[in-house]
């Protein structure tokens, strides 16, 4: 039986994961909740227990309130693009080989996880646009952002706090009232985020493409080869590797053929060539990688 599927991956947010399903245009329309979140960090307590604290409210939502099925994954790295892209493309794939529409909701959690669901469902839908109906991808817009009444709640609460110095000069009132200030000043002057962190050992994450369809079966297997054998140092080699492995005679015209087929890959940005002397040394891309892990 065909079941419509939202797949929500948590962050810090409420009202934007399930008012499209309590009160928007799902009410009434969802069988199944499937709830994204990552596991627990013990080095930052108070974000996981927020974290854990929403996995929690939602939960019994949709659970016990609207009497939807609720079911949990957990993935260990949050800001592992590859590694998510591949969970959200098998995951979608899952459904969708049961026969189920999938809805994602890319409203929370780091833009790496809403990059990866978005990606893998645009994937699969330009490999086979038969799927085109059974995936749904969409954003709900917060209708406040709850920081500013923060910064006002913390204006007032310096004001208050001079007007006391006023009347003594206590210093633990003065600390507290510069602290205050302080954290005023940095959310005004340098947003709600503070510093860059490494992922990976950089600064940044790529999101990739999503891979294309449209590859032949002499492309699919020098992805395949070069993800099993890779990276080679000549296309020649690659052609040899090939060769033997389908037990083919490796000849002039066998190496053309590959040679044409990675040119092929290059421009369709598959696979990486390097001059390395009077060779090309061929190596996967990140799409390449991708395409191989979900296929």
């Amino acid at each position: 039986m065909s079941e419509n599927i939202h797949v929500i991956p948590v962050g810090f947010d409420f009202e934007r994961l399930i008012q499209p399903i309590s009160q928007g245009a799902f009410r009434g329309q969802t069988d199944r909740v499937l709830l994204i979140h990552s596991t627990s960090n013990p080095e930052n307590d108070r974000r996981a227990e927020l974290a854990n604290a929403m996995v929690e409210e939602l939960n019994d939502a949709f659970d016990r309130i609207l009497g939807i099925d609720v079911t949990h994954v957990t993935v260990d790295d949050i800001y592992n693009y590859e590694s998510l892209y591949v969970f959200a493309y098998e995951t979608i794939a899952s459904e969708i080989e049961d026969g189920h529409t999938v809805y994602l909701n890319i409203s929370s959690m780091p833009r790496t996880v809403a990059f990866a669901f978005a990606t893998a469902g645009a994937a699969h839908i330009i490999e086979d646009p038969a799927q085109r109906n059974q995936i749904h991808t969409y954003y709900v817009s917060p209708e406040k952002y709850m920081v500013i009444d923060m910064i006002n709640e913390l204006e007032t609460e310096i004001e208050f706090l001079e007007d006391r110095l006023e009347e003594t000069s206590d210093p633990e009132l003065r600390e507290r009232r510069d602290k205050l200030t302080d954290l005023v000043s940095d959310v005004m002057n340098r947003g709600v985020t503070r510093g860059t962190k490494q992922l990976n050992g950089d600064h940044h994450v790529e999101f990739p493409p999503p891979p294309m369809a449209n590859l032949n079966d002499t492309e699919q297997k020098i992805l395949r080869f070069l993800a099993h054998d890779g990276p080679v140092n000549s296309i020649s080699s690659v052609g040899r590797g090939l060769a033997e492995s389908e037990d083919t005679e490796f000849d002039d015209t066998y190496r053309s053929r590959v040679q044409y087929n990675i040119e092929g890959l290059a421009e369709k940005g598959y696979v990486q060539r390097e001059e390395v002397g009077n060779s090309h040394r061929v190596t996967l891309s990140k799409m390449g990688d991708l395409w191989v892990r979900t296929h």
